[in-house]
């Protein structure tokens, strides 16, 4: 969700500039189990002689930016329990501009705990990031301009996911996931979203005939006037093995959406 540099005269416009860059990162990162955490600190200093991304019309503004970041990269793995994720606290400095000092979180990770073995699994992910606010005005992922047309967005999701097998006739699984984005863009609503899916699949025993049925409802709500958004999704697949290398595939779906920026609302086979 970064923004990128774009080609053209607003690219052109940002193309010059020079970056120096160093790192120290500690070379023995710490080790317990089957878990590594790697601290580390970066500095990066970039000049710019269009840090305000000023088309070709307007007056351009050069600047030098300081960037220190230390950050912990974790990856684990140890009894019930997974953990992934990248950390960095971003202090920026400005020379000539009067954009006031900031910090900036930088965060994308996830992981997993069973809480009840191969039943009940609670699950999480969640990310801190810089987003493109308008698409048709200039961006950069250069330092030194991409605060200009950007927000900080910041994610998470949790679901407790639950399997049960019975037997070799059936599988199933089933998660209710709840999601929510925010922004720091005024113009852009924050929303949360919950989701509910099961999943039955046919087990090891259907070895001719397997079948599978999925179902899914979801609701999105913001907290602009645009309203809600309601989508509910069943499926069914079913494979019939003819011989080793032929089978016959067939399916049937039904869904139901209701969406204010919709102005037909699907609903039916």
């Amino acid at each position: 969700m970064c923004g990128v540099p774009r080609s053209g005269a607003f690219g052109a416009a940002v193309a010059a500039g020079a970056v120096l860059s160093g790192a120290l990162i500690w070379p023995q990162p710490s080790h317990a189990g089957q878990w590594r955490i790697s601290p580390s600190v970066s500095v990066n200093e970039t000049f710019s002689d269009n840090a305000t991304l000023a088309n070709e019309s307007s007056d351009r503004n050069s600047d030098l930016i300081s960037v220190i970041e230390p950050g912990v990269t974790v990856r684990g793995s140890g009894g019930r329990l997974n953990l992934n994720f990248d950390y960095g606290l971003q202090q920026r400095m400005y020379l000539k501009s009067t954009r006031p000092d900031s910090l900036r979180n930088k965060f994308l990770g996830g992981g997993d705990v069973e809480l009840w073995e191969n039943v009940l699994t609670l699950q999480g992910q969640g990310s801190i990031s810089r987003a493109v606010v308008n698409g048709q005005l200039p961006t950069s992922g250069s330092i030194a301009a991409d605060d200009v047309n950007s927000a900080t967005v910041r994610t998470f999701n949790v679901a407790p996911i639950a399997r049960h097998h019975f037997g070799t006739w059936v599988e199933t699984e089933s998660r209710v996931t709840y999601s929510q984005t925010e922004t720091t863009d005024p113009n852009t609503d924050n929303t949360n979203t919950l989701t509910e899916k099961a999943q039955v699949n046919s087990g090891t025993r259907f070895s001719v005939l397997k079948w599978a049925l999925n179902a899914d409802h979801s609701r999105e709500a913001t907290d602009g006037p645009r309203g809600d958004t309601r989508q509910l999704h069943v499926d069914s697949t079913f494979t019939y093995v003819v011989g080793p290398r032929f089978s016959l595939i067939g399916g049937l779906g039904y869904e139901r959406v209701r969406s204010p920026s919709l102005q037909k609302q699907p609903t039916g086979l």
